[in-house]
């Protein structure tokens, strides 16, 4: 019986530990080949967003009427629909207002520096931060108008 015990419960083997190595400091080129991925992906966005918003723009009122129908028993649309707007409102200006600041600290570091066209860069590069921001509203006051119904053609609305 003790020589079968011993059996049970192994003595145990000597496990080896992996080693752990470090690698070296990856090059300037592996940075920039790691971030394509993220400028590949910003560009896709940058392209698809203005796409979708002045489809969703269309179709505004289908798409309200289609809230209603949907939502009507759940939600009041019409105050959901007011929350959504006063919160894209909101983030509107505030994006405005860090485009400013950031127009501002740029015309303030490029002076400290002593750079000939420190406005303009400036500026530039607060209203670049702001475009796509600036696209969507001018979409909004400036909509597409639609074309008017033609006997000849059918109405597709």
């Amino acid at each position: 019986m003790q020589e079968n015990a011993g059996k049970l419960n192994p003595a145990p083997s000597q496990k080896k530990v992996p080693e752990v190595r470090g690698n070296d400091t990856p090059s300037w080129p592996s940075y920039l080949a790691r971030g394509v991925g993220s400028v590949g992906g910003a560009i896709v966005i940058a392209c698809v967003v203005p796409f979708l918003t002045f489809f969703m723009l269309v179709r505004k009122d289908h798409i309200y009427d289609w809230l209603c129908a949907t939502f009507a028993t759940t939600t009041d649309v019409p105050k959901f629909v007011t929350r959504v707007s006063r919160m894209v409102r909101g983030f509107a200006g505030g994006n405005l207002i860090v485009g400013s600041l950031m127009a501002a600290v740029t015309i303030g570091v490029l002076l400290a520096i002593r750079m000939d066209v420190a406005a303009a860069l400036g500026m530039a590069s607060g209203l670049l931060n702001l475009m796509p921001f600036l696209a969507s509203f001018w979409q909004v006051l400036f909509p597409c108008s639609r074309p008017r119904s033609n006997s000849a053609l059918p109405d597709r609305s």
